[in-house]
């Protein structure tokens, strides 16, 4: 029995400590301008960027926009990431669609000028189904010679599994870009950069490993 005491904790600690990683969007290899489409997806953007990563995520309506710490000409500096931020395309909704569903929450930087923005998470794609969690996000009063050099962290919590987020402006000026945006943990089956294996299967692993270990000990000689 030694040997199955020294399995039963090692388990437990597999089973307690490893869970599913969220997922950070890296919109460096887009073009300025570039709507993001598939690059996330393992495809490809507007302007021919890619193949991106293979997490199973895809956008409608937004785009890539290149921040002056990039050597973009717009009114982007300072976010998190250093390179392109995520912008609307004419101001309007747009959707990021996970199909296979990630759970508990999600998580970005956002400035805005002019108008703050509304991201909504759905548990449908296309912003459709019941609604997980709703962000209202506050205009931030930055002066005119630096709309967007101040980003603010935003997290929301939920229940439940969603499968696309809406972000929209709060007017029609959309004045509002987002950068290094998290998902996670991703729902069981589902894709993401982490593919870290369910908790679960380690702890029905080593109780099999430990049965298998007690019935060898009691087998006559």
């Amino acid at each position: 029995m030694k040997l199955a005491r020294i399995i039963m904790p090692m388990v437990f600690f597999m089973g307690s400590s490893l869970a599913f990683s969220d997922t950070t969007l890296n919109l460096s290899a887009l073009k300025n301008g570039e709507l993001i489409e598939n690059y996330f997806n393992g495809g490809y953007g507007s302007l021919g960027s890619g193949p991106g990563p293979n997490y199973g995520i895809s956008f409608s309506s937004l785009m890539a926009i290149i921040s002056t710490n990039s050597g973009g000409s717009g009114s982007f500096s300072n976010n998190p990431s250093g390179g392109p931020v995520m912008y609307f395309v004419n101001y309007t909704e747009g959707y990021m669609d996970v199909p296979a569903g990630f759970g508990s929450s999600l998580s970005f930087y956002y400035a805005a000028s002019k108008s703050g923005g509304l991201v909504t998470v759905w548990s449908g794609l296309d912003g459709t189904g019941t609604e997980l969690a709703f962000l209202d996000l506050p205009l931030q009063f930055e002066n005119e010679d630096n709309w967007y050099g101040t980003w603010s962290p935003e997290t929301t919590s939920f229940s439940g599994i969603a499968e696309s987020v809406s972000f929209g402006p709060a007017a029609d000026s959309g004045y509002i870009g987002f950068d290094e945006i998290s998902v996670g943990p991703w729902a069981q089956g589902g894709g993401g950069g982490s593919e870290v294996p369910e908790p679960g299967s380690f702890v029905l692993f080593g109780a099999g490993l430990i049965g298998l270990v007690s019935a060898v000990r009691r087998r006559p000689a």
